[in-house]
């Protein structure tokens, strides 16, 4: 039925297939699908899009109502440790035990919070909080 010629081709043409999807499997998917691996940049940017696409935008003008009080201070403070240390790390930085486990992993707040409005700050502290709170 088939000649050699064509047997041999098709089998050549499997041969790669089975080549290709090898490479793939060993060199390509490890890295998709890893959770210790860092995220390439460009998830890393559309993610950072979407969090500040997240905010409303009357939310997202607010400024901070808060002043320089000691006592205002000493319950952001107290705040942060009870609730965000754990993950973002006490200098927040993100480099935690926890934190380096986690997928994706906390982000840095101190290079997250120098993009973001006051607005945008009290929002995802406020609705962090709130969502660890009902799980």
């Amino acid at each position: 039925m088939f000649s050699t010629k064509r047997r041999i081709i098709g089998g050549s043409i499997l041969l790669v297939i089975v080549a290709v999807a090898a490479t793939f499997y060993w060199f390509v998917l490890p890295g998709l699908s890893s959770a210790r691996s860092e995220p390439p940049g460009i998830e890393v940017a559309i993610a950072t899009w979407l969090l500040h696409q997240s905010v409303p935008e009357e939310l997202r003008a607010r400024k901070n109502p808060l002043g320089s009080d000691p006592a205002d201070v000493a319950a952001g403070r107290d705040l942060f440790r009870q609730k965000c240390e754990l993950c973002h790390a006490y200098d927040g930085g993100g480099k935690t035990q926890i934190g380096g486990d986690e997928y994706p992993r906390p982000p840095s707040l101190r290079t997250a919070i120098a993009s973001m409005s006051d607005g945008e700050v009290f929002y995802h502290i406020h609705n962090g909080i709130r969502n660890r709170a009902d799980a």
